[in-house]
């Protein structure tokens, strides 16, 4: 039997008992193509810092940063409203519709991206007095980045959509890593490289990697839509994408805001010992963001067909395996984290309370399922953006009442607080308005859905 990457025939497949076969076979592109980039990126780190030094790699890292975070509003969340309604329109053979949200994605993400670039150079420009003369030179250089890594994630969000799951990150996760880091080895050899030709580099390979996108949609475009006239729904597709986008935010904030607060509140040494404790407690979500990604598409499929007992064992059998792999990581940094700290230097053992709380914190996440996911590929986004907000401020409130308390376990606490919440709630609104279980245990009874 052939190995299908994808879940576009998953619905068919839940009929006959091979759900966990078609899920471990779905997810195993996307994890390989998540841990090459990984690794890759890692080298390409090394690398750079080898050839540019510290300094360089600061203004390097510094511009890419800025770049990271500016784009994420830039695509006004319309990446993820893509994933679910052409999901949702291949199903009902929408194809006018199909048609008019990947014109009017397009359109409107070309012009608020380049519409951020403008300013973000401009602001760039008028505090350069302010900044170092090679971290004004990358910063502007990364204005171009801004526009192609924006469309890169459009095209992404489309091809899954489509169901093509591994198809749809390889342009990011293959081809803009491999021809970066190979454009960085070969002309260190030809030129001297700085911070900031390295990002013109970077941009040039995302522009690059913008045109695999573009071709491989047209390839893999229904043939269809190529032959009907685009409807569109702007408002409410645009209602939308604030959802999203706020969502996102919120997710965004809620994952920051307790390292900022940690900063602020307490100084560098401490930041440092939370942030490396949960940057080695996130991995414990690594599978099962893996196999949300890989899902996405079909939640919106099931979900648009009201086939409700094969959702919910589609989330039953992911929560599952993201559980698995989940433990494993949770156990090891809970009973021996003091290794993985001991990386980093022996001062970072300080953080091994900090560690275990996160861990925690990190595995009840897992448990609880892809609540986002599910919320924001039925139709229910507005939830997501509601209770991550209402999150956010139970982590602020009892970092700031902890911290004089517990000193930056304080601050941990808090993050796994607010998590249990959000969690919960969540779990709740999914139970009431769609009608399943998003846990583990997804053979609970559920609150009959409004």
């Amino acid at each position: 039997m052939q190995i299908k990457t994808s879940f576009v025939a998953l619905a068919e497949k839940l009929n006959n008992g091979s759900l966990k076969s078609s899920l471990v076979k779905g997810a195993s592109g996307s994890l390989g193509l998540k841990v090459f980039y990984t690794f890759l990126s890692f080298i390409t780190s090394v690398v750079i810092s080898r050839i540019l030094g510290a300094k360089g790699f600061g203004h390097y890292t510094y511009a890419i940063s800025f770049v990271t975070l500016i784009s994420f509003p830039a695509v006004m969340g319309l990446n993820t409203l893509l994933t679910r309604e052409l999901a949702r329109f291949r199903a009902l053979n929408a194809w006018k519709d199909l048609c008019g949200l990947l014109k009017w994605t397009d359109r409107t993400v070309i012009l608020i991206s380049l519409l951020v670039s403008i300013i973000f150079g401009a602001v760039v420009w008028g505090v350069r007095e302010d900044l170092e003369e090679e971290a004004v030179y990358s910063l502007l250089t990364a204005t171009l980045i801004i526009p192609f890594l924006s469309l890169i994630r459009i095209r992404q969000g489309a091809l899954r959509g489509l169901g093509y799951i591994v198809r749809a990150q390889i342009p990011q996760f293959l081809i803009r890593p491999v021809l970066f880091i190979s454009l960085i080895g070969i002309l260190s050899f030809c030129i001297e490289l700085s911070a900031s030709i390295s990002v013109g580099i970077r941009a040039f390979s995302a522009g690059i990697s913008l045109s695999f996108s573009l071709i491989m949609l047209k390839i893999y475009l229904p043939s269809p839509v190529k032959k009907v006239s685009p409807t569109f729904h702007s408002r409410l597709w645009l209602k939308s994408g604030i959802f999203f986008l706020a969502a996102g935010a919120a997710s965004m904030i809620n994952e920051q805001i307790s390292v900022i607060l940690v900063g602020s509140l307490m100084g560098g040494k401490e930041t440092g010992l939370y942030e490396v404790a949960r940057r080695g407690a996130i991995f414990i979500t690594f599978v099962m963001t893996v196999i949300g990604v890989t899902i996405g598409p079909t939640i919106a499929r099931l979900h648009t067909y009201n086939e409700k007992d094969k959702l919910q064992r589609l989330i039953t059998k992911s929560v599952q395996m993201g559980l698995l792999s989940a433990l494993s990581v949770a156990v090891f940094l809970i009973f021996f984290g003091r290794w993985y700290l001991h990386l980093f230097g022996e001062e970072f053992l300080q953080a091994a309370n900090i560690l275990i709380i996160l861990s925690l914190a990190y595995l009840t996440h897992v448990c609880f399922g892809p609540t986002s996911l599910i919320l924001n590929m039925t139709g229910q986004e507005r939830y997501t953006a509601i209770s991550l907000a209402l999150a956010i401020l139970i982590n602020i409130f009892l970092t700031f009442e902890l911290i004089p308390i517990w000193g930056v376990e304080g601050a941990a606490v808090g993050q796994f607080v607010s998590i249990t919440f959000y969690k919960v709630l969540s779990l709740l609104l999914i139970q009431k308005k769609i009608g399943i279980n998003s846990t583990f245990l997804g053979g609970i009874p559920k609150i009959k859905p409004s």
